[in-house]
């Protein structure tokens, strides 16, 4: 069997009721369902569960109920029928009622062991006591759904650990274990959303968070290997469109590749890094052509009639920005590349807009608070056409 023991004593209303939830905070679950959903999987597996609340022993069972002309197997505590079945949690995996259990277990300081005999109750202590062949087999494999080991490499976005993998975890526990094989195993550190299973919400998170990550190392022979990554491979896969700043070692691996022309290494970690490497270098400034400069103006004079007074902050022309930049806002300066105006009008007046609300608001790219700004600014134009507020 299984023993999981913390500190404190669980309360029994935790255990009965939806939507209670204590969690502190950093903690990895917050939904105040896990422990139900964990219950159910675990029964509806054949497995058995008791739980000391210090010296006061919870044993939870099945009962079957007909409910509209259905069998339902409710789950019982102490032989009092709860408000849930062995539905509950129905795509739930019994490695997911492990993690749930562990997370709480841990999030309270406790430990987790294997013993042959069943524990006695302690006084202030939470013991959950699992049996089944199921959780078993997942404790002596933990390490496949909960890291173990220190990592090779770190930093404030990811650990990474030297083995290849599909699984994808959040804070030390897997959440996402359908992804395409990676070189590393990656451990993500900042917040992303989960779903009340504890998995990954959105696949666009996690793969930004292990971008983020990447470019920030230090180590060159790991970023070598990343950027050179076989093209089955997740690292192969990433697209780079991020706006982190990257790590010098990051940079001058990228640099290297570039000037020995690599054909194994990724095109876009490439162009990435170039942007950066390119923006280190002061722009040479330009003068615009009158064609230019009349794109320039009817930009200005449009914008300014929907309200946006983009000469409130100085603008400069130059030359480049790098591969792809048409503009960018730095130092209280909007700057403009030559490329922007070959784009038409449109883009100049979009390019001088987007940077205008970068210096003016503080929004950087591909933030969710910078598209909620700007759908609220559009619907700000719907109503001052429709002179109707919504």
């Amino acid at each position: 069997m299984i023993i999981f023991q913390n500190n404190g004593e669980i309360d029994i209303n935790a255990i009965k009721t939806f939507g209670v939830s204590v969690k502190k905070e950093g903690s990895i679950g917050f939904f105040g369902t896990g422990l139900k959903y964990a219950i159910a999987v675990l029964l509806r597996e054949g497995g058995e569960i008791t739980i000391y609340s210090g010296e006061n022993k919870l044993e939870f069972g099945i009962e079957s109920l007909e409910v509209t002309g259905e069998s339902f197997d409710f789950i019982t505590m102490n032989g009092e029928r709860l408000g849930f079945t062995t539905e509950l949690g129905k795509m739930w995996r019994p490695w997911m009622a492990f993690r749930e259990i562990y997370c709480n277990c841990t999030d309270e300081g406790g430990e987790i062991f294997e013993s042959l005999g069943h524990p006695k109750a302690i006084p202030n202590k939470t013991l959950v006591v699992c049996k089944g062949k199921a959780i078993e087999e997942i404790y002596r494999d933990i390490n496949l759904y909960i890291l173990q080991t220190l990592p090779m490499v770190s930093n404030e976005y990811v650990e990474l650990r030297d083995k290849s993998t599909r699984h994808v975890f959040y804070k030390g526990v897997m959440v996402k274990d359908d992804m395409p094989q990676s070189l590393y195993t990656y451990n993500i550190m900042r917040h992303i959303d989960l779903t009340e299973d504890r998995t990954a919400k959105y696949q666009f998170e996690v793969i930004r968070e292990i971008n983020n990550g990447i470019v920030k190392l230090d180590d060159v022979t790991v970023i070598r290997r990343i950027v050179c990554a076989p093209e089955h491979t997740l690292e192969h896969q990433l697209d780079y469109d991020i706006h982190v700043t990257p790590s010098d070692e990051f940079l001058e691996v990228c640099k290297q590749l570039a000037e020995t022309k690599d054909r194994t290494a990724n095109n876009k970690a490439i162009k990435y890094a170039l942007k950066y490497i390119d923006a280190n270098t002061e722009p040479q400034v330009i003068e615009l052509t009158p064609l230019e400069q009349g794109m320039y103006e009817k930009s200005v004079e449009l914008l300014g009639i929907a309200g946006y007074n983009v000469m409130e902050f100085p603008v400069k022309f130059v030359e480049t920005l790098g591969t792809g930049v048409f503009a960018q806002a730095k130092d209280g300066i909007m700057w403009v590349a030559k490329s922007c105006f070959e784009q038409g009008t449109k883009t100049v007046a979009h390019a001088l807009l987007e940077e205008h609300f970068h210096l003016k608001h503080g929004y950087r790219d591909c933030e969710r608070d910078f598209q909620t700004f700007l759908f609220k600014n559009v619907l700000t134009l719907v109503e001052r056409l429709n002179q109707e507020a919504f």
